[in-house]
């Protein structure tokens, strides 16, 4: 090497390429830090590249820029041009000249779709099919400081042995995070799962959407544009790749949003004959499909009560936490919902969603952190009677709303808090949600991907209050 300037990369960390595993790899390193070489300062997310083609998508939309997605690199535009594994560093070509970068780790992710020459002028080690090969750890046979991923690795899928990973973005984003693992402690092996991974969320095949916020009715088949809306699209990435997280309880992991809308049926009907008598005027019944979905779902007790009869045009006073059952206030209404409640949760069988359960398994198998934020107060009566408690690090609940004095569902303030116990960042954590006011709750607070559950056929409603992406059950995320 000839050039006669030196840097050092930072946090020791050097990541050849810029795409989904490089990228990766250096925001999940976060304040540590890396140095980036891309020649590029916007990362492209190639799933989408036939949809820009074909004008399904705007070009602009499958670009993101490298500071957006690993804010705490440093970013060196050019590409390396040449390797002392000796000296531990890497000659780089730019704009400004030639010059090197000197190394602790080094980390290559120059995935294209076809194998890349500059492979080989780097003298790495190479499969048949041109791809570095890598141990179980991601180090690079026969070279203790060098790592590599994603489509330019050849990766030993431990579920099928004799193979190795499928180059996909969802394996590239699974084997950065083990990585920056390995690059932060004792490195230890990264383990493929081929079952029950999660899909990429710009599958259509399994009902989800092309991108985050891109409308669509029919899969690539009908050859129908979507209605895109630019202003509310966010990244699309895997569910695995994020720190943590939070699902709402009924309608999302239990069967029990159908409960408490009977419930809520059976006290409101009393409450619009009273309040008809004392009006002198009669009240519809309470609406299960139209009136517990727009006023009450999602809400914590009191908050129901109140938008309800505020829609109805019923005034009433507000009563206190320990207001009788049979008290005429918000308070006295509220905790006689919650006595019918308790009855029925007594009596009732309590059963988990099925595909919500192969979901959480997965999430807590890629070592994402979950929790659950639900407005009820029975919510770790419900987890255990359905048998999933354990799938939980941690509940926030109608009763934390009520204690700590936050703000009920749409405000974020339950959400947030969820993602504080956990310690994740909310752009770096999911909200999954049934409810019209928690999906509004998930996009106030800022969180990374807003996930909605249309188990009643609410799916333009759920994409208009805020959602990112519809499921009809959460089972369709898994393959």
């Amino acid at each position: 090497m000839n050039s006669n300037r030196t840097r050092v990369a930072k946090g020791g960390v050097l990541v050849l390429g810029g795409g989904f595993a490089g990228s990766c790899v250096a925001r999940e390193l976060g304040r540590t830090g890396a140095t980036i070489v891309n020649p590029t300062n916007f990362m492209l997310y190639t799933p989408l590249l036939p949809e820009a083609g074909a004008g399904s998508v705007e070009p602009r939309h499958v670009a993101v820029p490298l500071r957006t997605v690993a804010p705490d690199a440093d970013l060196v535009l050019g590409s390396a041009v040449g390797l002392d594994p000796t000296h531990r560093v890497v000659e780089v070509e730019s704009d400004a000249g030639r010059f090197e970068l000197a190394y602790a780790d080094l980390v290559v992710a120059l995935g294209t779709v076809t194998p890349n020459p500059l492979l080989r002028e780097l003298n790495l080690p190479l499969d048949g099919h041109g791809r570095v090969r890598v141990d179980e750890t991601l180090r690079v046979v026969g070279a203790p400081s060098i790592w590599a991923l994603g489509d330019c690795a050849a990766v030993p899928n431990e579920a099928r042995p004799g193979e190795t990973d499928p180059a996909t973005c969802q394996h590239a984003l699974r084997q950065a995070r083990a990585l920056a693992r390995n690059l932060r402690g004792t490195p230890r092996p990264y383990r493929s799962r081929t079952r029950g991974e999660m899909a990429t969320l710009g599958r259509r095949d399994v009902a989800e959407l092309s991108l985050p916020g891109a409308r669509t009715d029919q899969g690539a088949e009908s050859g129908r544009r979507p209605d895109v809306e630019p202003d509310t699209r966010r990244q699309a990435h895997d569910m695995d790749s994020y720190e943590a997280v939070l699902f709402d309880l009924d309608g999302v992991l239990t069967s029990t949003a159908a409960l408490h809308a009977r419930c809520w049926k059976e006290v409101f009907d009393d409450v619009l004959v009273e309040a008809g008598r004392r009006a002198g005027a009669v009240q519809e019944p309470f609406d299960v499909e139209r009136d517990y979905l727009a006023h009450v779902d999602g809400k914590t007790r009191e908050d129901g009560v109140r938008d309800f009869l505020r829609a109805r045009g019923i005034d009433v006073p507000e009563g206190h936490p320990d207001s009788a059952p049979d008290e005429w206030s918000v308070h006295g209404i509220g905790n006689r919902k919650q006595a019918l409640v308790e009855r029925a949760l007594a009596s009732e069988p309590i059963e988990a969603f099925a595909g919500a359960v192969r979901l959480v398994r997965a999430l807590r198998e890629a070592g994402v952190r979950t929790a659950v934020v639900s407005s009820s107060a029975n919510c770790d009566d419900v987890l255990r009677a359905a048998g999933i408690a354990d799938l939980f690090e941690l509940t926030v609940d109608g009763n934390d709303v009520t204690r700590l004095g936050l703000r009920g569902k749409p405000a974020p303030d339950g959400f947030l808090e969820g993602a504080r116990r956990l310690a994740a960042n909310p752009e770096r954590t999911v909200v999954v949600e049934d409810a019209l006011a928690g999906v509004a709750a998930g996009r106030a607070g800022g969180f990374g991907l807003v996930v909605g559950v249309a188990r009643n056929g609410t799916r333009e409603e759920l994409l208009s209050a805020g959602a990112d992406l519809v499921v009809a059950d959460l089972g369709e995320l898994l393959r």
